[in-house]
C-alpha cells in the first residue's frame, strides 16, 4: 500500500497467501503475483485471478510445474525461491552440553504437516530409552481441532509421556540457539510449499530429518535423511472446508520415518559431520 494519493507504482507485486482478497484489488500497471502453496492445484476462483496478472511468481520448481499443468502458461511464471539468512542462521561455535539426546518438531500442531504421526514415530523409535526427548514447539492458535493447547491434544491422543517437553512461542534469539543446539530437526509434511523451519536447520548444520516431498525439494535434494514416499493420498474434507486445500496430499512412508529417526540417533555423530559440511550449500 502507498500512503501518497498520487503515486502510481511502476509494478505492482502482490506477495499472499492462496485466494486472499490483496490479489483480486484493481491495480495500475504492471500486476505480478507472488504466491507459495502447498497443493497439487489451485482452487478453480483463485487459478482464474492468477491468469489475470501479467506475471506469476512462485517459490520452487515444483510449484512451477504443477501450476503448469494446471494451465498456466509457461513463459508467465517464474521461479523466485525463498532463502535463509546465512548470517543469522549458521552453526554455533559454542558447544551447549545437554543432559539428554533432543528432538525437535517446529511447527503449528496440523493435518499436514504430520505432527501428530512425528510424535508417534518418535514414542516408537524409543519406546523405552531414558536417554532422549521430544521438544515441541507445535503451539496453534488457529486450529480447527478445537482444542486449546498442545497439552491437551497430547492428552486427546493418549501421547503423554515425561520425554516430551512444551515449548511455547519463543523469541527469535531463543528460536537459534534451539535450532543450533539440538541434536536433530524433525518434519515430515505431507506437503509444503518451502518448509522454512527445515532450511533454518540446515543452515545450523542441524541433522534434519524431512518428506521427500513437493517444495521442500527445492533444497534437499540429496541431503541424506529423508523419508520416503508411497503415493498419493485424497485430502481429509475437513482439511479442504478448514483450509482451502484442494487436489492431492502425499502419502508419507511413517515406517521410513522411524527409521530415520533411529538412524539420526545410532549415526549421530556421522550425520552431525554430513550437516555441517552441506550448510555451507544450504
Amino acid at each position: 500500500y502507498s500512503f501518497e494519493p498520487n503515486f502510481t507504482p511502476d509494478v505492482n507485486i502482490i506477495l499472499a497467501e492462496h485466494n486472499k482478497f490483496l490479489f483480486y484489488q484493481h491495480y495500475e500497471g504492471y500486476k505480478i503475483a507472488y504466491n507459495v502453496w502447498e497443493c497439487s492445484q489451485y482452487s478453480e476462483e483463485f487459478f482464474n485471478c492468477l491468469l489475470k496478472f501479467d506475471e506469476l511468481w512462485v517459490p520452487t520448481e515444483w510449484q512451477k510445474e504443477i501450476t503448469i499443468k494446471q494451465g498456466y502458461l509457461e513463459d508467465k511464471i517464474f521461479v523466485i525461491p525463498e532463502g535463509v539468512d546465512r548470517n543469522i542462521f549458521k552453526p554455533s561455535s559454542i558447544t551447549k552440553k545437554k543432559q539428554k539426546f533432543q528432538f525437535l518438531i517446529v511447527g503449528r500442531w496440523e493435518y499436514r504437516k504430520s505432527t501428530l504421526e512425528l510424535i508417534k514415530a518418535f514414542l516408537n523409535a524409543f519406546p523405552n530409552n531414558p536417554n532422549v526427548e521430544l521438544l515441541l514447539n507445535v503451539e496453534n492458535p488457529y486450529s480447527a481441532d478445537n482444542m486449546n493447547s498442545t497439552e491437551e491434544r497430547l492428552k486427546y491422543y493418549g501421547l503423554e509421556d515425561d520425554r516430551i517437553k512444551i515449548l511455547k512461542f519463543l523469541d527469535k534469539k531463543e528460536y537459534i540457539k534451539l535450532l543450533q543446539n539440538v541434536n536433530v530437526f524433525l518434519s515430515c509434511s505431507r506437503a509444503e510449499g518451502w518448509n522454512l523451519p527445515l532450511i533454518e536447520a540446515l543452515a545450523c548444520g542441524t541433522p534434519s530429518i524431512y518428506s521427500k516431498c513437493t517444495g521442500q525439494l527445492e533444497f534437499t535434494k540429496g541431503l541424506g535423511l529423508g523419508v520416503n514416499i508411497l503415493g498419493k493420498e485424497q485430502i481429509p474434507i475437513k482439511e479442504k472446508n478448514d483450509w482451502g486445500f484442494i487436489g492431492e496430499f502425499d502419502k508419507i512412508d511413517y515406517g521410513d520415518l522411524v527409521e530415520k529417526i533411529k538412524d539420526s540417533y545410532n549415526n549421530y555423530n556421522v550425520w552431525k559431520q554430513w550437516h555441517l559440511h552441506h550448510s555451507k550449500e544450504i
